[in-house]
């Protein structure tokens, strides 16, 4: 309603419906009002207007205050409608990532965010907000103008479902009717009313038919204020359902409008679910979003028209967008069913959209079907020789030349292209393809001035990934890793990003390969801290075991084991996985936590049985089970190790803990025979002077102080040769103490 000024406004018995709308608002609140039993005495009364901002109350005999909010100005109010709960108890919501809070103000902490179309039970309306009940049974408020209160009265819109238009199958001789539209000629004057709320009147359909012709001469304010006038002031027309397909066809012609040409098209569905326009809306929707490159949501609406239109005119047309979205999305062998289902039944289906051809010619080049891409790709170029992509079409035969072996003949057209078209991208693609065939140096000068002269176009990407490749090929890994690098922070949407993510992880192992060999482990672990950000794109488990076996050379066991824990979720192709169990387990009895160890280690044998580091892995996870205090398992794997091994390392700890083991549970003489036969195997100083100790230390609980001294005098490292010496003081006091004690006795 317009308004100058007044404070209030009043309804009487001759207005159809009130309608009032947030501006510009997509979808109107309307109380008919024939709905509301004819008893409505309403008065509208301005309650305050402040910053931009009106309140309004409007009283109702029956059901009571209604309260509104919106924007105001001096020339006209358009208000969005907020009823109270005697008509409504639920809400959707209208906007995108809409606000939840947990107090009615703006000023309140977001609790969540919500998404149009998401449906809410209200609790309560207060000034202006509404307290809903979420999905984890939590309440929260959203201001009114972001939700579309779902009323009651409603019920009797849904009933319009039952109308002859929406039961009646396509094709029958009720259904040929005429839209005057450009999309449907059907002739809704043909129908008779069925129902009882089905009205004719002539004012309805001079409004109908202005909006329809206003279309027609692309004068589409004009249509959209008639159709508009139409669909609220006589909600019950048969031409309504029509009304609100040519809104969405109206706005979807507008540039900018794609969004309301949606929202009409979900209320044509929403309250005319079953009739032709509904129906039809899948197509017009499917297209929007195929415009939009929302392919995933194109490719449902096309498939729900095909499904449930499959006499209708536009049902080639869906079908050739269908098989077009189903490229787009990649998914080749899908699209390949729906071109030769086209191909089939519409051999023609291509006069009316050449880029369908086109679009099927590269299906097949990425299928791997050569002749067939090749006789598509040829059939464009002879139906539409105007078309503009034709240098690109050449090369991609070409392409297709070389992939079945035909080297000269795509050599030469390669070679027509460039001259034909030499600044096109098509003549760049034959330039890049005949520069694989040129020596080195060549190559990178020309791929180097492609990169140059052509920074914004595919082709530098092509140019740049052909030029890393090329030193890859040289084996200059750190020049193919900065290029790379370089490509990345360009063209980070590039559609070589996974061939880029490729080469970047076999150049990075190189390089790594090339410092392992040389042992130069501070120059690889400064090469990772450098490119770490790519280290973390990286999928081959190889590049995380030769640098934490650099950190662990470098004795550097935390960030060892934190670099090999990178490959944990990677997939191993080949038998580096035991190497990498068994050094992620070595690092953690380095670092004491032997349970973590006993697990890699377990791994590791049962897993790989045939693997060179498992009898090391036996060892280890005896020694584990040693310092776990489990000595029965760790004597029968240690007792294995020496049945099975021949290293001289192996023996020797096997022998050693297994004394120890002896030595813990006294059984001094099975820990002495044990002990020695390490001790002829041989080992280091720090080891041997730990056995000759232990030795002592049998000796001594055999009460052989002689042999015990002598197995200590035998001790050479410091630290335990002063652990020996203080035992041999002790046998020294113990002797003196001895003869003291036999002295005092002969005395006595």
């Amino acid at each position: 309603f317009d308004l100058d000024s007044p404070t209030s406004y009043t309804i009487d018995q001759n207005d159809k419906i009130l309608t009032l709308r947030f501006y510009p608002a997509i979808i109107s609140s309307s109380i008919p009002y024939k709905a509301l039993k004819d008893s409505i005495i309403t008065k509208v009364s301005l309650v305050k207007e402040a910053d931009g901002q009106i309140e309004i109350n409007v009283y109702l005999n029956k059901t009571g205050l209604y309260r509104y909010f919106g924007d105001s100005n001096k020339q006209r109010i358009i208000l969005d409608v907020f009823k109270n709960q005697k008509l409504f108890n639920k809400a959707k919501v209208l906007g995108f990532n809409v606000n939840v809070r947990e107090k009615p103000n703006v000023n309140s902490k977001i609790i969540k965010k919500v998404n149009r179309g998401n449906i809410f039970k209200v609790q309560s309306f207060e000034d202006g907000w509404f307290k809903i009940l979420l999905d984890d049974q939590k309440s929260g408020y959203i201001f009114g103008w972001y939700l579309e209160p779902i009323y009651e009265i409603e019920k009797s819109r849904k009933a319009r479902n039952t109308e002859p238009e929406a039961h009646t199958k396509l094709g029958s001789p009720k259904t040929k009717r005429a839209v005057q539209s450009k999309v449907a000629q059907r002739d809704l004057k043909a129908e008779k009313p069925h129902t009882s709320y089905t009205s004719h009147s002539p004012e309805a359909e001079r409004l109908y038919n202005s909006g329809i012709s206003f279309f027609k001469k692309n004068d589409y304010q004009s249509a959209l204020n008639s159709l508009n006038q139409l669909i609220q002031t006589f909600p019950d027309s048969k031409y309504v359902a029509s009304a609100y397909f040519h809104l969405a066809l109206i706005y979807s012609k507008m540039k900018g409008y794609s969004c309301e040409a949606i929202a009409y098209f979900d209320l044509l569905n929403k309250y005319y679910p079953n009739s032709f326009y509904a129906s039809l809306s899948y197509f017009y929707k499917g297209k929007l979003f195929y415009k939009k490159e929302k392919f995933k949501e194109a490719k449902e609406m096309f498939e729900k028209f095909i499904k449930c239109s499959p006499k209708t005119k536009e049902l080639k047309e869906a079908k050739i967008f269908l098989a077009k979205t189903l490229f787009k999305m990649g998914w080749h062998r899908q699209a390949k069913k729906v071109f030769l289902e086209l191909e089939k039944k519409y051999p023609d289906f291509y006069i009316e959209d050449p880029e369908a051809l086109y679009l099927m010619g590269e299906n097949y080049f990425l299928l791997k079907k050569y002749k067939k891409a090749i006789t598509c790709l040829f059939h464009v170029l002879n139906v539409y020789p105007q078309i503009k992509e034709k240098d690109v079409i050449l090369a991609r035969i070409a392409d297709c030349y070389n992939y079945q072996g035909q080297k000269s003949a795509s050599i030469k057209l390669f070679k027509l292209t460039e001259k034909l078209y030499p600044k096109t991208e098509g003549g760049l693609i034959a330039k890049i393809r005949l520069l694989e065939k040129a020596d080195t140096v060549r190559k990178i000068n020309e791929y180097r001035s492609i990169v140059e002269t052509e920074p914004d176009t595919p082709l530098s990407q092509l140019a740049m990934f052909k030029l890393a490749t090329t030193f890859y090929e040289k084996a200059e890994y750190k020049k193919c890793i900065c290029i790379l690098e370089e490509m990345m922070k360009r063209y980070p949407r590039s559609s070589l990003f996974e061939n880029v993510l490729y080469l970047l992880e076999k150049a990075l192992l190189k390089q790594i390969e090339v410092y392992t060999s040389q042992k130069s482990y501070i120059k690889l672990i400064n090469f990772y801290l450098n490119k770490k950000q790519f280290f973390l794109k990286v999928k081959n488990p190889h590049c995380f075991l030769y640098l934490g076996n650099a950190f662990k050379e470098m004795r550097l066991y935390d960030q060892a084991i934190n670099v090999y824990h990178m490959a944990d979720n990677l997939f191993w192709d080949d038998g580096k996985k035991d190497e990498w169990l068994f050094s992620l387990g070595y690092l953690y009895f380095k670092k004491h936590s032997y349970n973590l160890a006993k697990e890699k280690f377990q791994e590791l044998i049962s897993s790989y049985p045939k693997s060179k580091y498992k009898k090391q892995a036996l060892l280890y996870l005896g020694k584990s089970f040693y310092f776990l205090g489990d000595y029965n398992k760790a004597k029968k794997l240690l007792s294995k190790v020496i049945k099975t091994s021949k290293a001289s390392f192996d023996l020797f700890e096997s022998y050693f803990y297994l004394g120890e083991i002896f030595l813990t549970q006294g059984r001094y003489l099975k820990a002495l025979n044990l002990y020695k036969k390490a001790i002829n195997i041989g080992g280091d100083s720090k080891s041997l002077s730990f056995i000759f100790y232990n030795m002592g230390k049998c000796y001594l609980g055999l009460n052989k102080e002689k042999k015990a001294m002598e197995a200590f005098n035998q001790v050479q490292d410091g630290l335990v040769k002063k652990m020996a010496n203080i035992l041999t003081s002790q046998i020294d006091i113990n002797h003196k103490l001895r003869e003291l004690n036999e002295t005092s006795k002969f005395i006595k």
